[in-house]
């Protein structure tokens, strides 16, 4: 820290530059730092050469990058401290290229796994000190130092997590003794023993949020319509289903998190599983793959098929006696054994009602479930109704109260679900199968998605015993969404007063006016409208349900769009931003083609435009055409490979093509030259979807985990990347390989996010310990 505050970097921390004498630590050898400063400051780095030992060495030291400062010592020491506490260096192996690849591509190992002793502060101020990107580290040495010594630094959204002690007056003891509980559990210290025991009736609410890894998301899309989370009984693990990358119908798995550690673990076998939940005694996993229905050991493992037939959008529930109850396509209920065998249906889905979401209750002779009433023309989730069915003759009993996914809870509750997006609880008697009590509002603001049909899909998981709900909240894929412009620092700014459900914005040349557009996340479930900025004034560009993903000429005369009328059928279309004519078409794909065109991005006038071209039969994969931009129909392959190549981004000055691809493994974000052929530049590290241009054409934004990050980039024939940095916590709303933000021409985000104070739109589950605490002041609805 000393060295820091006198601008010195030492640039080659490792164990044989540390040297222990008379119990304190001496930092020796400042030979690369003299050597540097003797030869003019950064001059010897600006070649693109490495200083460094490569076990100890920096992401950015690795890359030869020009700019290295005190974070990268920092990098190092945590480097040190993680072969202190765990043995050997965070990466190693049989090549200094083979480390370099592990530090720029690897997250390192966690160190309670090979350390059960380490305290949970001290692991995370090392994995801190080894954040791939500089500002994800520490400021200073002396953070860090203070990291590894204070025992209450757990990265926790203490925003969101409170002890409940107003029930009664209490003594400033009793608060006191209450805080501190509250915050050990919270951190997961003492999370094992909180759960060991039911909480007592007097026992602490708290709430907490736990954040998906960078790496990270729940599915968007089809897949983010189904199950996304489950708890165990007796509410010490839980589930969630969440994805790589922005394609979120394929490489989604299930990952596992116990309320004792912070660790999120994939389970080995539930490959594209989604909806999750556990067997009876929290040994087994059961979930969907498709159609099919499928258990794995907790632990990872081989996946068992146990039937198939399942509905698109459902969920299943094994019971006491060994009996798993699901529903089928036609929003039929079945039962099957849990070791397989013959299928039985329990009831018919007849022109009148439909079910799904059943959760056996104790014993294993009845489930809960959802009854919807529906007709040949109508069907709403206001007639989605609570019941029960019996597992021995199929008598179906409605419990007389509206909501969806009903959970039994041993307190002698059901939780359940609204169309709205609020959780609700009402007393339950499992002796007689009936309601005894007035429904009351838990929590508002539980994320859900539409189905393909009408129930809506809550993205909520109650434990039977222990007291635990968890819910993913504020990113209901339908609710009111707000447009505001961020700075560069995370400063944001309300654009529109008027919340509306806002997607894709692309600010117009001038930035005085922004096409948005406005409904669902499908095709058929949109239109584009043309705002302007400080009046609010809007006019309708598009009327036909179809119309996505607009971008304007240079001139900001031309708003091109893509109207898509079916999954498997869209054309470019172009229409004056002013509506002073109807629309033209710009490009289609040929009738008996296999392309399905997805998106464009246009260049100036006499350069180029890029368009990404899918596959109408649903086959993975994704490519980039190019055009002359006043000829957008003479397109030809330039990106044509195995890999999916998405968000494709031309540069202001037409010369240069961004786009985001999984080429290597893993989505990043690349630049290439127009019109090609040349090489692909990786801009993005560790991670990278959604680039947008700035206006100047000099810097190239992207998203990377919970971070908006931005690269300095010199484009032409050989473009470079000169500078990447971190800029505010990414808290706004994305989407499947499209950009859902843009760029002002005075430097700030367009970006989009739930309306309301701290809404969010990240990655996050929320845990309610010790719910029932909250009926004492829950309203009626």
């Amino acid at each position: 820290d000393y060295a820091h505050r006198q601008n010195v970097i030492h640039r080659d921390i490792k164990p044989e530059n540390i040297l222990l004498h008379d119990g304190s630590a001496l930092v020796a050898d400042f030979g690369i730092a003299l050597a540097v400063q003797s030869a003019g400051g950064q001059r010897m780095t600006q070649t693109g050469l490495s200083l460094g030992t490569p076990q100890y060495m920096s992401p950015e030291q690795a890359m030869g990058e020009r700019t290295i400062d005190a974070r990268s010592d920092i990098y190092a020491l945590g480097a040190v401290t993680y072969e202190m506490l765990a043995g050997d260096a965070p990466f190693t192996g049989s090549s200094v290229q083979a480390i370099v690849a592990k530090v720029l591509n690897s997250e390192p190992e966690r160190l309670a796994i090979l350390r059960k002793t380490i305290p949970p502060h001290v692991e995370h101020a090392v994995l801190t000190a080894l954040a791939k990107l500089p500002a994800d580290r520490f400021e200073s040495a002396a953070k860090f130092a203070e990291a590894l010594l204070s025992t209450t630094f757990i990265n926790i959204n203490f925003a969101n997590a409170t002890a409940e002690s107003a029930f009664s007056p209490v003594s400033r003891a009793r608060r006191v003794r209450e805080a501190v509980v509250a915050v050990v559990a919270l951190a997961g210290i003492a999370g094992t023993a909180y759960f060991a025991t039911r909480p007592s009736p007097e026992a602490l609410l708290a709430r907490f949020t736990f954040a998906l890894p960078d790496s990270l998301h729940f599915p968007r899309g089809p897949i983010g319509k189904m199950g996304l989370l489950a708890v165990s009984r007796d509410s010490r693990v839980i589930v969630v289903a969440a994805t790589e990358g922005i394609f979120h119908d394929k490489g989604h798995a299930l990952y596992l998190r116990r309320l004792g550690d912070p660790a999120l673990q994939r389970i080995r076998g539930t490959d594209s599983a989604t909806s999750p939940s556990f067997s009876p005694d929290g040994a087994y996993v059961l979930f969907q793959v498709g159609s099919t229905l499928r258990k794995v050991p907790v632990g990872g493992g081989t996946a068992e098929r146990v039937t198939d037939g399942l509905s698109d959008y459902t969920t299943s529930s094994w019971g006491d006696a060994g009996q798993i109850v699901y529903t089928s396509k036609l929003g039929e209920l079945w039962s099957v054994a849990a070791n397989g065998g013959v299928p039985r249906r329990l009831t018919a889905a007849g022109d009148s009602v439909e079910y799904a979401f059943p959760e056996v209750l104790p014993g294993g002779h009845d489930a809960l479930i959802t009854g919807l009433r529906v007709s040949s023309t109508t069907s709403s989730s206001d007639s989605a109704f609570l019941a029960v069915v019996s597992l021995t003759n199929g008598r179906v009993t409605n419990l007389g109260v509206r909501g969806f996914a009903p959970h039994f809870v041993s307190s002698g509750h059901v939780v359940y679900s609204r169309g709205t997006g609020s959780a609700y609880a009402v007393s339950f008697s499992l002796n007689k199968l009936a309601i005894t009590g007035t429904p009351t509002l838990l929590v508002d603001g539980v994320s859900y998605a539409r189905t393909g049909g009408s129930f809506n899909m809550p993205a909520l998981a109650v434990g039977q015993s222990g007291g635990t709900l968890i819910g993913v909240l504020g990113r209901s894929e339908y609710e009111s969404r707000a447009l505001f412009a961020v700075s560069r620092e995370g400063v944001e700014q309300q654009l529109l007063v008027a919340p509306n459900a806002y997607r894709e914005p692309r600010a117009s040349p001038d930035g005085r006016h922004v096409a948005v557009r406005i409904g669902g996340i499908g095709p058929k479930e949109g239109d584009l409208w043309v705002y302007e900025l400080t009046t609010g004034a809007r006019i309708r560009l598009t009327n036909d349900s179809a119309s996505r993903r607009p971008e304007w000429s240079a001139d900001g005369k031309q708003i091109a769009y893509l109207k898509q009328v079916s999954l498997t059928q869209a054309s470019i279309m172009s229409r004056p931003s002013d509506l002073s004519a109807g629309e033209t078409l710009v490009a289609s794909a040929a009738p008996n083609s296999p392309d399905l065109l997805q998106e464009i991005s246009l260049g100036p006038a006499n350069t180029w435009a890029a368009i990404r071209v899918g596959s109408r039969s649903g086959r993975q994969g994704a490519e980039i055409w190019i055009a002359p931009r006043d000829s957008v129909a003479a397109m030809r392959p330039l990106l044509k490979t195995s890999a999916l190549q998405v968000s494709p981004r031309v540069a202001p000055d037409g010369r240069t093509l961004a786009f985001a691809s999984n080429e290597s493994g893993r989505q990043e974000v690349y630049v290439t030259p127009l019109p090609g052929p040349g090489a692909h530049v990786a801009v993005s590290v560790g991670g990278g979807e959604e680039p947008v241009w700035s206006r100047d054409g000099h810097a190239l934004y992207y998203r990377r985990g919970n971070r908006v990050i931005v690269a300095t980039i010199t484009t032409g024939a050989e473009p470079r990347v000169t500078r990447r940095d971190s800029l505010f916590v990414d808290r706004y709303d994305r989407y499947s390989g499209f950009p859902n933000y843009d760029v002002l021409p005075d430097g700030r985000l367009l970006m989009i996010r739930p309306a309301g104070a701290g809404a969010t739109a990240s990655d996050g589950v929320t845990v309610i310990m010790n719910w029932p605490q909250l009926l004492r002041t829950a309203k009626a609805p």
